[in-house]
């Protein structure tokens, strides 16, 4: 019963302090006020391989 009590409040106290913390973390000081997606003519396989047509126009 001891280390059930003492469980509890050691998880009620990290709680407490993750949650004065801001999740998830920003990584960048700054957000981007606006990005360009392009839209490709065929579908895309991420394989590693830029052989594809789409994958040569890309900017």
């Amino acid at each position: 019963m001891k280390r059930l009590s003492i469980t509890i409040l050691l998880l009620s106290l990290f709680l407490s302090i993750s949650a004065d913390r801001k999740f998830p973390i920003p990584m960048i000081d700054d957000e981007p006020l606006n990005y360009v997606c392009y839209k490709s003519r065929e579908k895309l396989v991420v394989d590693g391989k830029l052989d594809e047509e789409s994958w040569k126009l890309a900017p």
